[in-house]
Formats: structure tokens, C-alpha cells, sequence
């Protein structure tokens, strides 16, 4: 089948949809479909897409081929690729809630909607005007053969790492070394946030008893052996233990908005969950039933399902695709505003912002200056001290110096 997979971009940023694009579409082609991705903004990535034999374009119409089937992720380059292609069907992917470009859109082209988890069913369908049977759950999966290192946890743990690109609060992060001192662990960060990414995950995680993080970071800590509690911005959820699996899966091992304030109390009693076996367990529901083998092939049946739809079902009018359109254009130019207005106050933002810098840099220079000066000061001080040293006899020496003992 020829597939034409969206994404918003593909440049530095390797976050949960970008790394998806990575594996899925080198897997998609090695599995003997045609495949190539739009993405607005490409970068590094992209590059790297191309050196697997994937093409990419920035510029939609520039598509090696007419697709046979859109595979839609974020609403803009979605709705570009429905227009460009006006007789391909296609299903929209939607990785989470909270960010603008996951929204899902809204055109008669789209004939299924497809989510992380199953706790978006509901979501996916008020959003779209479909019944919650209607939406797909394909889950978050895990690339096992680059994660073939599996750790062997001790009976104590020893070493804890937050992984991940999610930004948090010097708050959280202060509550979590506090239970960590207090089980004895030393704690690590990795992440954008942070300043500490890494390429190489299947490496770094097998070195780890317990591991902080939410969606695919925590299923790759998950698939490596390590214990995981998920933690965001948010806060944190109850370790992942094989009893609470399924609750976790379903949430895509995240932390719901609803959770309650994080405290230090609650961290620790999670620590204090920790078991090598039950640990063990969970490694293995996750390396059995999400592997990415799985996720190709949900897409395929779904693929199937809709190819197999749209080659009886009746085309949808051209005036409703145009409402679907307009409809899409009047949503995205109401939120355009408050983003342009956001972004000016963004910007007054950073000029305060450099003002008080340009006001903290002048005070520091000064200070500067006079540290110099007094360390001049200093230095010669110092080199009448040597010689006074050297050359005055003890009495007279100790006869100068009487005032300052």
C-alpha cells in the first residue's frame, strides 16, 4: 500500500511522535509498503528518515506518489495532506491531550480516529462527533530488538534516574531527592529539560534500578528491567507493579491532571514498593504484549479495514468537505489570535527580561572590577608580608606586627 504518514516536524526535537515517525516508517516500507512523510519543518531527523531509504518533503505536492491511504498525526499537516489529496482516505493518530497540534480534526476523509490509550477513547469521540466504538486504541509500543538489554535488579535499589523530556517544577524535583536520600538512592536526570538527552536509551537505562518517567520513556525504562514510577510536571503516579499494569497501560503510563498534590511521604512509600520479582513481571507483560510487531500490525487492519471501506462506500459531497474545511480554518484562526497575543506578551516578556539582565550584567561588572582592584590590593599586600619576612629580624618583625595579634 502506498502510505503517506504526517508529522508536525522533523528536525532536532526527538519527542514521543517524532521517535514513533523513526521506527514506524522504516518498518512500514521493510514490510513491503510504499512510504514516505510530510513534515512542515525538517531538520536532522529527516535526514536521518532519508538515509533509511524513506522519503521526506517539507512541501506536500512534492509526494513521490498519489497515497492510497493518509496516516494522519497533528491536525495542520493532516488537513494539508487531505487537501492535496482529494480521493485518499485517511485515519488520524492522536499521541495526547494536552498539545495544540494533537487535536484531532474533523474532515469526512477521516474514516477512523485512533488513540494512544484506551482513557482517550472518550475524548477522541466527543471531539469528533463519533461514538467511543468507533475510535481505536492502538498503544504505545516498544522496539524490542534495540532494547535487548534487560537489567537484573538486586533486592535493594541503589540508583534512580527522571528520564524524559517533560519539564519539572525545581519543587517536585526538590520533594524527589528528599525520598531518595531518604531510601539511600542517588538520582540522576536526563532529558531536554535538563541538558542531558541521550541517543542511546537501550544503553543508559540497564543501569538503573528506578526510573521516574511518563508514556514511551517509561515503557523503555519498563522494557529494560528498571522499576518505574511514573512522574511529570503533574506530579506522580503509584509505581508500576503487575496488579496495577492494566490501570497504567490504559493511561499510557502517564499522570492524569486529576492526581494529588506530590508529596515527599508519597514518593517514599512507592519507593518502599519496590521488589526485583515484581519488577521482573512487569518487564515481561511489556516485552510480550507491546511490542512494536503489534502496533504495524493494528495499523495494517486498519489500513485493510478502511481501504476495503472506501472502495464502497459513497464519496463524501464536495461542499462537505469544503464546511469540514472551513469549519478547520475558523478553529485554527481563533487559536492563531490568542497565540499571536500570547506571543506578544512572550516577547514584552523577554525584553523585561534583558533589560534586568543588561541591569544584573552592569553589577556584576562593577563587582567584578572591584574584586580586581582589591585583589591588586591583595597582591601587593602579600609580597610586603614576603618581605618583611625575609629580610626583618624576628624581634622588630613581631615589634611591627604587635597591633594585628
Amino acid at each position: 500500500m502506498k502510505l503517506l504518514l504526517t508529522n508536525h516536524e522533523l528536525d532536532v526535537a526527538k519527542g514521543g511522535t517524532q521517535a514513533f515517525i523513526m521506527d514506524f516508517a522504516p518498518t512500514l516500507k521493510a514490510r513491503g509498503h510504499e512510504v514516505a512523510v510530510y513534515a512542515p519543518r525538517l531538520g536532522p531527523l529527516a535526514e536521518e528518515l532519508r538515509g533509511r531509504g524513506v522519503p521526506v518533503m517539507a512541501e506536500v505536492r512534492c509526494s513521490p506518489f498519489t497515497p492510497e491511504m493518509i496516516h494522519g498525526q497533528h491536525h495542520l499537516p493532516t488537513m494539508t495532506a487531505l487537501c492535496a489529496f482529494p480521493e485518499t482516505p485517511a485515519i488520524y493518530y492522536c499521541h495526547g491531550y494536552r498539545p495544540w497540534e494533537e487535536q484531532p480534526p474533523v474532515h469526512p476523509r477521516i474514516r477512523r480516529y485512533v488513540g494512544m490509550a484506551k482513557v482517550m477513547t472518550d475524548w477522541l469521540a466527543g471531539a469528533t462527533g463519533r461514538k467511543p466504538e468507533e475510535v481505536a486504541v492502538v498503544p504505545n509500543s516498544i522496539r524490542l530488538e534495540r532494547f535487548q538489554q534487560v537489567r537484573t535488579l538486586g533486592l535493594h535499589p541503589r540508583r534512580a534516574l527522571v528520564f524524559g523530556n517533560t519539564a519539572i517544577s525545581g519543587e517536585n524535583l526538590a520533594k524527589l531527592r528528599q525520598a531518595c536520600e531518604q531510601r539511600g538512592l542517588t538520582l540522576d536526570l536526563v532529558g531536554a529539560t535538563f541538558g542531558t538527552t541521550t541517543v542511546a536509551p537501550q544503553d543508559l537505562l540497564p543501569e538503573y534500578d528506578v526510573v521516574f518517567a511518563v508514556g514511551r520513556c517509561a515503557l523503555e525504562a519498563l522494557a529494560s528491567g528498571c522499576a518505574v514510577i511514573p512522574f511529570s510536571s503533574v506530579g506522580a503516579m503509584p509505581m508500576v507493579l503487575p496488579d496495577t499494569f492494566e490501570r497504567h497501560a490504559e493511561i499510557n503510563f502517564a499522570v492524569p491532571e486529576t492526581v494529588r498534590p506530590l508529596t515527599v511521604e508519597f514518593l517514599v512509600q512507592n519507593l518502599e514498593q519496590f521488589d526485583s520479582g515484581r519488577a521482573a513481571e512487569v518487564t515481561r507483560l511489556v516485552r510480550s504484549r507491546l511490542g512494536f510487531e503489534q502496533t504495524c500490525h493494528q495499523f495494517e487492519e486498519l489500513y485493510a479495514q478502511v481501504g476495503e471501506e472506501w472502495r464502497v462506500v459513497a464519496r463524501p459531497a464536495e461542499s462537505e468537505e469544503r464546511a469540514a474545511v472551513v469549519t478547520y480554518l475558523e478553529a485554527l484562526s481563533s487559536r492563531m489570535g490568542s497565540t499571536d497575543q500570547r506571543y506578544t506578551e512572550l516577547l514584552e516578556i523577554k525584553d523585561r527580561t534583558r533589560l534586568r539582565l543588561g541591569k544584573m550584567k552592569t553589577k556584576f561588572d562593577a563587582l567584578e572590577q572591584k574584586h580586581t582592584e582589591l585583589r591588586g590590593k591583595y597582591d601587593a599586600l602579600g609580597k610586603k608580608w614576603d618581605w618583611m619576612e625575609r629580610r626583618l629580624p624576628g624581634v622588630v618583625r613581631n615589634w611591627l606586627l604587635r597591633g594585628f595579634k
